[in-house]
């Protein structure tokens, strides 16, 4: 055992060159924790620097290492199979194996970041409460109009946009990057039942999960605070829940009345285990917060720790100032409270931070008018405007850029942003003219479609219909959207010709497949029954469970505010809970029509008789 573990330590001595490093299976008898402690963190920590090329049959090491490239070679290669891939050398050693392309997996990592994975709201505009709504990595929003669709898209967006003001506002509704038009001129103008200003309070309730690979910090301090408290840590997945609650009022006597967060809980969990809870609430003067442990919601060993009345100077927006970005040094400073404890809260809204606000990507309805000719240099990063009016200037820009989607067959990840986006208007939703960007004078620009016919030519995205300057943003946007980032589509069918919408679906479903998670809201029925007929197609039955449909209903007698129901689509594609008005009864339209039309043919007769 000491040999080995002096193996998979020389390899580690290693990291402290740069040049690619090859090891054959360094876990042989080590166990899981000194893989998971020591080589995967170091693993994790040096490879942006360099390169590893690792041999193992430990998935210890892979998966938690977030291996970028995994090869699986499976034994049993024909004659063929060794003609078309150039064939074994011969003397070939017992062990040497070839893969065949039919069992060769090329298994990418997921680069799955700390995501949102559900939220509720109570008292936002339409709804008293939404109830808990889970993301899944495809949801459909459907549903009459002004029934609420929109209000929980601008919930999400609320807080994107609260974020991105600035530190000083604890809500911005006014009109912004994201949001079009202010949510009102006062805080009550958004509540449910525009209650009294005094009476007014916004409750969100946020449910996270961080990935080990960009949030190896969290891990480690959970570790440490396990180590530090003489407790045997249980591997396995962090998950966090936040509720806020936000109310109109002066916290005290300084100041104006404003809105503020009246009440931040924060519950963490480690393999669905309470870890340790934190109530966060403003102190009677309103200057500082306390930071109390929650009864019930903090394991044992934890709650003997100094925080009884832990004082803090405030927040930063709804996250707390002094754990994010170190403004209260003393906190840290504090002996009686462990750092292993800090650290893993200050990483922990540090993540939450960075998913809402820079993992939430938004086109709504929507589009600038096309153009003829597009200048740049308004535009830089990979955000497309909310109307998509920057799309020729960021498909430019991009041009080199890779993308990944998942086709059917496997995740295309060797094609450029242009070339994806070609692709997928062509042979996914079948539009078959080719689109692409060309510079035509220093900082003009040019959206070139190509004509159908026997003498196919050029011309402008101005001098064809309105649905290719519609569906390009909705596609550069998904496939620009990172791994684990949140792309929201607001009635991403308008201008298209009905069997386009229903191919929209394929290109949702390649895009959650290759790992982003994907939100739209729509008017086509198409869109959802070529869903029900993508379940029905589905033989691994990954879409049933990870596409979801909800239907929201208008109040009426039994309800007094919006609500949310939650198609159920059995693995056949059938829908066993039909709203009413959820989609059109076509088989009674056809009936009505034969009707009508019998009725009108008796009349004609009549009247000639």
């Amino acid at each position: 055992m000491r040999e080995q573990k002096c193996t998979a330590l020389r390899s580690m001595v290693l990291l402290e060159h740069s040049t690619p490093l090859l090891t054959d299976q360094p876990e042989n008898n080590l166990n899981n924790q000194f893989i998971f402690d020591q080589v995967v963190t170091a693993l994790r920590r040096e490879k942006k620097q360099r390169h590893f090329l690792r041999t193992t049959h430990n998935a210890n090491i892979l998966v938690p290492g977030d291996a970028e490239l995994i090869l699986v070679f499976e034994i049993g290669v024909n004659k063929d199979d060794q003609q078309q891939h150039g064939g074994l050398p011969k003397g070939a050693g017992k062990r040497s194996t070839l893969a065949k392309k039919s069992t060769t997996k090329c298994l990418r990592s997921r680069e799955a970041r700390q995501m949102l994975t559900g939220f509720r709201v109570q008292n936002f505009k339409a709804f008293e409460d939404t109830t808990f709504m889970e993301l899944k990595p495809l949801t459909l929003l459907s549903g009459i109009n002004s029934a609420g669709k929109s209000s929980i898209i601008q919930a999400l967006l609320l807080l994107k946009q609260t974020l991105e003001s600035g530190p000083s506002s604890a809500l911005s509704p006014g009109k912004g990057r994201l949001l079009e038009q202010s949510l009102g001129d006062n805080f009550n103008d958004f509540i449910f039942g525009r209650p009294s200003l005094e009476d007014a309070q916004l409750v969100y309730h946020l449910s996270f999960v961080f990935d080990p690979a960009p949030d190896a910090g969290m891990y480690a301090a959970c570790r440490s605070l396990f180590k530090d408290s003489g407790a045997s840590y249980p591997c396995g997945e962090l998950a966090a829940t936040f509720q806020i609650m936000f109310q109109w009022g002066t916290f005290g006597h300084r100041g104006r009345p404003t809105v503020r967060v009246s009440d931040l809980r924060i519950d963490l969990a480690l393999n669905g285990n309470a870890l340790v809870g934190l109530k966060i609430s403003p102190t009677e003067s309103g200057g500082t917060y306390i930071v109390e442990p929650i009864p019930g919601k903090t394991m044992s060993f934890l709650q003997d720790m100094a925080l009884s009345r832990l004082e803090i100077d405030g927040l930063s927006n709804f996250l707390p100032n002094a754990f994010v970005s170190g403004s209260q040094p003393s906190l840290f400073a504090s002996k009686s409270i462990p750092v292993s404890f800090l650290r893993l809260f200050r990483d922990c809204f540090a993540a939450v931070r960075r998913d809402l606000s820079d993992e939430i990507y938004y086109l709504n309805s929507f589009r600038k008018p096309p153009a003829r000719v597009y200048t740049t240099g308004q535009t830089s990063g990979r955000v497309l405007d909310t109307n998509g009016g920057n799309v020729a200037e960021v498909l430019w820009q991009l041009r080199k850029e890779e993308v990944r989607f998942f086709d059917g067959e496997g995740i295309k990840r060797n094609l450029s942003l242009p070339q994806m986006t070609d692709y997928i208007m062509r042979e996914v939703l079948d539009l078959r003219q080719s689109v692409k960007v060309e510079q035509v004078a220093k900082d003009i620009l040019e959206v070139k479609v190509q004509t159908l016919g026997s003498q196919p030519f050029q011309v402008t995205l101005a001098d064809v219909g309105l649905g290719y300057n519609q569906i390009l943003p909705v596609i550069v946007q998904g496939l620009l959207t990172p791994p684990g980032g949140l792309v929201i589509f607001e009635q991403p069918e308008i201008h298209l010709h009905p069997d386009v919408q229903a191919k929209l679906i394929q290109f949702f479903v390649g895009l959650a497949k290759a790992g982003r998670r994907v939100l739209v809201e729509t008017h086509s029925s198409y869109m959802i029954e070529h869903l029900c007929l993508e379940i029905a197609r589905d033989d691994t039955n990954w879409l049933v469970h990870n596409a979801k449909t909800l239907f929201i209903h208008a109040p009426d007698a039994v309800h007094k505010s919006a609500h949310i129901e939650s198609i159920e689509i059995t693995p056949y594609g059938e829908i066993l809970n039909w709203p009413p008005f959820f989609l059109p009864d076509v088989a009674a339209l056809d009936e009505e029509i034969i009707r009508a039309g019998f009725a009108k043919q008796q009349k004609e007769q009549g009247s000639s008789a």
